[in-house]
């Protein structure tokens, strides 16, 4: 929660592994949320081990970043001891809150002694006017299981939007964040979900994806090139679009791939998903970038 003279709601951001939490971070959110391997709505998702959350504490700490932790599952009574297990785990750690869905885990974290904040999670659900006012303080994104693209892509909108909504310019940028939310991977937005759709429709719509995640940049190579780590395949001579996170302005660009390196110091024409290669492009591309192709 921001101090009682700014009014700009926080940006909290999904961030279903260390991966995510930092390039969430790193594109503009205020908090980050995640969990770890047990007792949240998302066990699905790579979600964070103890030494990663001891990382994740201190990435976000050290860029005044706050972090929830999520313990948001419903329990039945077969699920209280290994609640009260995990707990005791996780309790040492100094998250600046902890979401709940239950009341009954809401009653053993405090029993427990965690002196962080308390949030609902969604699942309490939102459905009246007094309600809708109450959740006031921040946006929050979901999407654990999103790519790190979408987390970064959705993160760095809803900050730039934020702030311009309080500083002027946001319906001069208007036309960006509508195009840049369509070229992440989801459903038909709209703005009156509960008359829009019918009965249980909205279920079984599909996904629109009109932007593939290539990967993004580690760090650079002392030759120049750019040390990109893949998530999908990228081609000698294709011209690929990078994003960044939105400080003085929007960099966003077209590069073209003019040589690919990879692990053996080979030149090839593709480097292919789940590797770390040298990637020369025919100008030097910015930190922290996310590549995308658009489909």
């Amino acid at each position: 929660m921001r101090g009682s003279s700014d009014r700009r709601p926080e940006i909290v951001a999904p961030a279903g592994n260390l991966e995510k939490l930092k390039f969430a971070v790193i594109y503009g959110a205020d908090a980050v949320y995640f969990g770890g391997g047990r007792h949240n709505l998302r066990i699905q998702s790579d979600n964070l081990a103890m030494d990663d959350i001891a990382e994740a504490l201190r990435f976000c700490r050290e860029r005044g970043v706050r972090t929830i932790f999520l313990l948001n599952s419903f329990l039945h009574e077969k699920d209280i001891a290994e609640a009260e297990r995990s707990i005791a785990e996780i309790k040492h750690f100094a998250f600046d809150a902890v979401m709940v869905s239950d009341p009954g885990m809401l009653m053993l974290v405090r029993e427990a002694g965690m002196e962080s904040e308390i949030h609902l999670s969604t699942q309490m659900s939102t459905l009246n006017h007094r309600a809708a006012r109450f959740w006031t303080d921040a946006f929050k994104i979901e999407g654990r299981m999103k790519s790190i693209y979408y987390v970064a892509n959705t993160t760095r909108i809803y900050r730039h939007a934020a702030d311009h909504a309080a500083s002027g310019g946001f319906d001069e940028h208007l036309p960006f964040y509508r195009d840049e939310q369509e070229l992440v991977s989801h459903r038909p937005y709209t703005g009156d979900l509960f008359n829009e759709f019918e009965g249980g429709g909205v279920i079984s719509i599909p996904y629109i994806k009109k932007a593939l995640f290539l990967g993004y940049k580690t760090g650079a190579a002392p030759d120049g090139a750019a040390l990109i780590k893949t998530f999908n395949p990228i081609r000698r001579h294709e011209t690929v679009e990078a994003i960044f996170p939105i400080s003085d302005g929007i960099q966003d660009g077209r590069f073209t791939v003019c040589e690919i390196i990879d692990r053996d110091g080979s030149a090839v024409d593709m480097a292919r998903p789940n590797a770390v290669y040298r990637i020369m492009f025919d100008r030097e591309m910015g930190d922290d970038a996310v590549l995308r192709r658009r489909l």
